[in-house]
């Protein structure tokens, strides 16, 4: 801009309508007082850093985090730098101004010389005010040049300035992918966690396989219980019949034929004897198994249509266990001998010519 160009009522009025220096020095002031802490704050960032890496934690991960921190200290010094400068260029901008207002003519005068330039021109009717006139004039001139200079050295002193170099962004410090890797891993572990949605459906489904594997089991359960009665059964009754065919055997011996009633399975208290051996037919029994020392455990068979009653065991006959294996091994020659005795029998007639 050419102030030349301008009277003196221009740039005067321009430098005096202004709030003047003061927001220039208190934005001086401002920078200079961030730049204070950014150092405060890069020389502690820094001391912590080295006396966590030197002594307190050692190894790859710390040497990792120190280079990432390294340029981001350096960040903050240089930062600090440019806000001191930016402070100091705030100051001298100020000063400039400082010095083109003292250098600007006040409004006040230039409005006094163009008054009295006036006065004189119209009480010049004789030509008698013509060197106060030019006086005036020149007046006037000085102070056209005095403000169009101190506006010119203002422009070249706040242009000097104002050069300040941009302020750069701080560098990074983490990955910049790791918040977005972090963000898909926590999605995937709370997807993982997360229970399947149940549908009506699904309750319905496994109700059903539910009451249909109880069924199965408790019919696998009745079909297994059958099975084990109905041969326990045959089992008990296979053994009444045997006992019936030994009945023949004990009715020689004697001894009276009992009811039909449950099987004594059982054996008596042990006691010893010297010479003393009861006689069950020709073979020599001890006494004791004669008399059981405890009530045998009975298991009574199934009764089945047309069944006899199994014969009891002979007098002297010991009702537990082993009076029962003796006389199983009886029955096969009793129940034989009263088999070979029913077995029907042919008359040959013998001829007289035979002798």
């Amino acid at each position: 801009m050419d102030f030349g160009l301008f009277p003196p009522e221009v740039n005067s009025t321009r430098m005096y309508s202004g709030p003047g220096s003061g927001p220039m020095l208190a934005a001086a002031s401002a920078w200079g007082q961030l730049a204070h802490e950014l150092t405060s704050a890069a020389s502690a960032y820094g001391a912590v850093i080295t006396g966590l890496t030197t002594a307190g934690w050692q190894g790859p991960s710390s040497t990792l985090m120190a280079g990432a921190v390294a340029p981001y200290v350096a960040w903050m010094h240089s930062t600090a730098a440019q806000a001191e400068l930016t402070s100091v260029q705030a100051t001298t901008a100020a000063s400039a101004y400082q010095t083109a207002f003292a250098m600007t003519v006040p409004p006040p005068l230039i409005e006094a010389n163009r008054a009295q330039l006036q006065s004189l021109v119209a009480s010049n009717f004789f030509g008698q005010n013509s060197p106060a006139i030019a006086a005036t004039e020149a007046q006037y001139d000085a102070m056209w040049a005095q403000d169009a200079a101190a506006m010119y050295g203002y422009a070249a002193s706040s242009a000097t300035a104002s050069r300040l170099a941009p302020f750069t962004d701080p560098p990074r410090t983490t990955d910049p992918a790791g918040t977005a890797a972090q963000t898909a891993a926590a999605a995937n572990a709370a997807a993982a966690a997360a229970p399947a949605a149940v549908t009506p459906v699904d309750v319905l489904t496994n109700t059903t396989a539910t009451t249909s594997a109880i069924a199965s089991t408790t019919s696998a359960s009745f079909s297994g219980s059958s099975i084990g009665v109905t041969n326990h059964a045959l089992a008990v009754n296979a053994l009444r019949d045997e006992a019936q065919g030994i009945g023949p055997f004990l009715a020689v011996w004697g001894a009276p034929a009992a009811s039909s009633g449950p099987v004594s399975i059982g054996g008596p208290a042990i006691s010893a004897a010297m010479g003393r051996a009861s006689l069950v037919g020709t073979l020599s029994v001890p006494q004791t198994w004669a008399a059981t020392a405890t009530p045998p455990v009975s298991v009574t068979g199934l009764g089945l249509s047309g069944a006899s009653a199994a014969p009891a065991a002979p007098a002297g006959m010991a009702p537990g266990m082993f009076g029962e294996a003796l006389l199983g091994t009886l029955a096969g020659r009793g129940v034989s001998n009263v088999a070979a005795r029913l077995r029907p029998t042919s008359v040959i007639p013998r001829s007289p010519a035979a002798g």
